[in-house]
């Protein structure tokens, strides 16, 4: 899988050519396994859900890249109570990598599984989740992907006002104090976030 995954994601971070016909048969195939391994995994389970791990793996990575999707609703189904701790931490992981603390309904469900999960093990392994998806809220900002119309030559960008807002954005993000200061901003006008940060506060020191 991680094979295949490597050879999808384009090399290097210059130009390059969308997929063709043939490219996205291939792309399809993979996630269509991807698919196939992750039901058969739910049925009969491989030792410590490793084929499930490891699938989920590659299609975050390939949804960062913008090559086919990974959606909350897909990782919602492994972060319940009495899924495997070591997959149900790692869909945790990919979650909030994926943005999931800029979505209201999933901050609840995140800082709730924080403050009552019965597991030390998933406490801990979300606090550092939590403080990575921060930490990627500060550098990348609302608008870090473009949206982009692909056409078989090229990729062309249909906003070129936003696209300038969005690499001032994320130039100003490029320093640490500029990042954190971003950071600040974002929290300060997102009051789900701020009061669900506050009541975990509390309840650690209650």
């Amino acid at each position: 899988m991680r094979a295949v995954t490597e050879a999808l994601i384009p090399s290097g971070e210059g130009f390059h050519f969308g997929f063709g016909s043939d490219d996205e048969e291939i792309k399809n195939s993979v996630f269509d396994e991807l698919e196939r391994l992750l039901r058969m995994d739910r049925w009969l389970p491989s030792f410590q859900y490793t084929v499930s791990q490891a699938a989920l793996e590659a299609k975050e990575r390939l949804a960062i890249k913008g090559i086919g999707t990974l959606t909350f609703g897909e990782l919602l189904l492994y972060v319940r109570e009495g899924i495997f701790d070591e997959l149900r931490a790692q869909a945790y992981d990919i979650l909030l990598n994926l943005g999931a603390l800029r979505h209201a309904p999933l901050v609840k469900l995140v800082f709730y599984t924080l403050r009552s999960d019965p597991s030390p093990f998933i406490r801990r392994r979300l606090l550092k989740a939590i403080a990575m998806g921060l930490g990627a809220m500060a550098i990348t900002g609302k608008s870090s992907q473009l949206k982009t119309q692909s056409t078989d030559e090229m990729v062309i960008e249909e906003d070129a006002a936003k696209s300038v807002a969005v690499r001032k954005d994320l130039l100003d993000r490029s320093s640490i104090s500029g990042a954190i200061e971003a950071l600040r901003k974002e929290i300060v006008e997102d009051q789900i976030l701020k009061d669900e940060m506050w009541r975990c506060a509390k309840y650690i020191h209650s």
